[in-house]
């Protein structure tokens, strides 16, 4: 883990990489809730499509969603109507080069890589991307407040994807 201001501690610096880690074992492993659970009532969670950066009103996007809409799609998820993840993708994925580039009181900024292997019974694909978030805390844990997913190859054709990125 990198982190660009040495005024950030290792316990808080180890407590933003375990809430990363976190997250990503709660979305390989579906579990929605728990997942559901680290975000902010205010949550943005926005997935850009053809570029990584521009005005998400004024965009495509592959997802853009507050926390109302992000509930309707776990719901989907969890009540077997979403058919194309029947049976469920098998995911795991690694992240890395976690950056914390900003961290106060009660807010950070940190970006990460990853990549995401999915597999289904008639296809394999692999996922890459950066990850930025805005954490904010909450107790002795963080809430993530927005999260932005910049998929290495979102400006070509893309399989489905009715999972968590």
């Amino acid at each position: 883990m990198s982190v660009q201001n040495p005024a950030i501690g290792p316990d808080l610096a180890r407590s933003i990489e375990q809430f990363l880690y976190r997250e990503a074992l709660y979305m390989d492993e579906h579990r929605y809730r728990d997942w559901f659970d680290m975000l902010h009532d205010d949550m943005l969670y926005w997935v850009p499509c053809n570029a990584a950066d521009g005005d998400p009103r004024q965009m495509t996007s592959i997802i853009y969603e507050r926390k109302p809409q992000i509930n309707e799609r776990l719901r989907r998820l969890e009540g077997g109507t979403a058919y194309a993840q029947s049976p469920r993708s098998a995911l795991v994925r690694i992240v890395s080069n976690i950056v914390i580039e900003a961290c106060g009181d009660d807010s950070a900024t940190v970006s990460s890589t990853f990549s995401l292997g999915e597999w289904r019974p008639t296809r394999e694909v692999h996922w890459f991307g950066r990850t930025r978030y805005r954490l904010t805390r909450s107790g002795d844990d963080w809430k993530i407040l927005e999260k932005k997913v910049v998929l290495m190859n979102n400006d070509a054709f893309m399989p489905n994807m009715t999972f968590l990125v």
